[in-house]
């Protein structure tokens, strides 16, 4: 029955569920492909359909590259032994230690006064209220 269906002649969407994805997805998955701008769907009469090239374009549009088994060029230079996590602190602290660190632009007063209530705002609800 798939071979009757042309490239371009319009198929319902669970007829084309059925047919190309053999039953692992539905009209809504679809549905929901089309949200996503990867389906392109023909509405006529509040009927939704799709064609065989529409189906093909979105698989194309879904397709995940393979992942190369490549590491990035920092995690080769890093100490074996040693997780990302620290080897980022050990950045930040050099940094710091060689002073790279970039300057704030000075703050106006009512910069100033805005950021104090607003940490102010955040210590509040940290605190524990009366009674409990």
């Amino acid at each position: 029955m798939v071979d009757h269906i042309g490239d371009d002649d319009p198929i319902s969407l669970a007829l084309a569920a059925r047919l190309f994805f053999h039953g692992t997805l539905t009209k809504s998955s679809l549905r929901t492909e089309a949200r996503k701008g990867n389906l392109e769907i023909i509405r006529i009469a509040n009927k939704e359909f799709v064609t065989r090239n529409a189906i093909r374009q979105m698989i194309d549009r879904c397709r995940v590259p393979a992942r190369n088994n490549v590491q990035p060029k920092e995690a080769s230079a890093a100490s074996p032994g040693i997780t990302a996590q620290q080897a980022v602190r050990a950045r930040l602290a050099a940094a710091k230690a060689s002073n790279n660190t970039p300057q704030r632009e000075p703050m106006s007063e009512a910069d100033r006064i805005r950021e104090k209530l607003f940490l102010e705002s955040l210590t509040s609800r940290n605190k524990p209220k009366r009674g409990q």
